[in-house]
């Protein structure tokens, strides 16, 4: 029975993956493997649809949906006032400054620079995208970059600025806070060295893969053909103001948040106010399509965090878990605390392919064993959502479709970017803190 319902479990993530690299739903393509996994595990597909499934669905939702909703719409005002571009205007301006033969480099770092300004200030990871295409668009085209490099953006919207950087305000470093007590600072230095781990690999691949690009005589064409042919994406009115004004929104969000120990909802709400105060000239005209728009795609993404979620917690149910969890019981007990931490969320994360998702249920089942060790639940905490960055962004994952959608690359052609960086080097990352830690460094 274990053994059958672990060839549904593979099964069902096999059709998940080629579905969705079909660009079929992420909403429908969970209900669908949840039944895949229903049925060869023996069980009643409508009872684990409507008890497992919906229980966990909105289980996270309830838990969430506030903060999704509040992080789209202050993304949507943010991008709509001019904040977000004018931030990522000027650090684009100083890459043109920079010696001619530099200057692809530091232009195809600007883009995950800026977004782990948007990204660290409250700006929803798969929103950022939709504010960095143009902008990119423009500056790749003047500089004669191949457009499959804008995969590299993803540096910091889908790595260190969710999961490491201390403070960060991504649901994934809020999620351990409910299951250890800990805060969204959870061992800030943990977390600052994964992060220069992660971008100290991201530039020598880049430099590396930059010089093999100009070598064979790449260009912005052809894979920025789809792209340049979309004339609503770039070209806009590069309206600019002051720095202080741009970021002042982001830096009260960090402010209430980890400094005032308030809650996330509240913290939200305080950046968009401010938000509002600074730009009300710009928005009250487009106050109304603003919260039309940001309110839905908060939605959307929420309930489809929450799909994922909910498919891990099938799986969870399933016969093919506790054939899992003994083998995890069996393999961890030969390993230091901290490598359990590792091994419990890689293996999750790869089964629903969501950070999020991959914490959510690991410590669900987990917390009170990884508490039980005597590790400092800081470092659990950080170990988690670091390790979570890794196998959380296979090529069926939300973000990566996203990505690939909004930018008009295919995704074997975004991709081969997105293994290195939000893949192998956030694993190495975890690595080198699950090593810290089980040296009983933890700060």
């Amino acid at each position: 029975m274990e053994w059958l319902s672990l060839l549904g479990v593979c099964i069902a993530l096999a059709i998940f993956i080629y579905l969705a690299y079909k660009g079929y739903n992420i909403i429908f393509l969970s209900v669908l493997s949840s039944v895949v996994v229903a049925i060869f595990s023996m069980q009643n597909p409508i009872t684990v649809l409507n008890e497992t499934f919906v229980g966990a669905f909105s289980g996270f939702i309830k838990s969430w949906f506030l903060v999704y909703i509040l992080s789209a719409t202050f993304a949507k005002l943010m991008g709509e006032c001019g904040a977000a571009r004018s931030i990522a205007l000027k650090i684009a301006r100083l890459c043109r400054k920079r010696p001619v033969e530099e200057q692809k480099f530091w232009a195809i770092l600007s883009l995950p620079i800026i977004n782990t300004i948007l990204c660290y200030g409250g700006v929803s990871s798969l929103v950022c995208v939709f504010i960095m295409v143009g902008i990119a668009k423009d500056l790749f085209e003047e500089l004669d970059i191949p457009w499959h490099y804008y995969g590299m953006a993803a540096l910091g919207s889908a790595t260190y600025a969710l999961g490491a950087l201390p403070g960060a305000p991504d649901v994934l470093n809020l999620t351990p806070t409910s299951y250890l007590g800990t805060t969204p600072m959870a061992a800030p230095g943990l977390g600052i060295i994964a992060t220069i781990v992660m971008f100290a690999l991201s530039c020598l691949y880049l430099r590396g893969s930059l010089k093999k690009s100009e070598q064979s005589g790449e260009a912005f064409l052809p894979t920025g053909a789809r792209i340049a042919a979309d004339k609503s994406i770039g070209g806009q009115e590069n309206v600019e103001y002051p720095l202080w004004r741009s970021v002042l929104p982001c830096i009260v969000l960090l402010l209430v948040m980890n400094v005032l120990k308030q809650p996330v909802v509240l913290a939200m709400i305080c950046a968009i106010l401010c938000c509002l105060i600074l730009f009300w000239p710009q928005l009250k005209g487009i106050l109304q399509p603003c919260i039309s728009s940001g309110i839905p795609t908060g939605a959307v993404t929420a309930c489809l965090i929450s799909c994922t979620v909910a498919f891990g917690r099938v799986v969870s149910g399933s016969p093919a878990y506790n054939l899992v969890v003994g083998g995890l019981d069996t393999v961890s007990a030969f390993l230091p605390p901290a490598f359990q931490v590792f091994l419990c969320v890689n293996v999750v994360a790869a089964l629903t392919s969501s950070s999020t998702s991959a914490v959510s249920v690991v410590f669900d089942s987990f917390a009170e064993r990884f508490l039980a060790t005597g590790l400092p639940a800081a470092a659990i905490h950080r170990v988690a959502t670091v390790t979570a960055l890794a196998l959380n962004t296979l090529p069926h994952s939300v973000g990566v479709c996203n990505a690939a959608g909004a930018s008009k690359l295919t995704i074997g052609e975004i991709y081969k970017h997105y293994l290195w960086i939000t893949v192998v080097f956030p694993m190495v990352a975890s690595l080198v803190l699950v090593i810290l830690v089980s040296m009983g460094i933890c700060f």
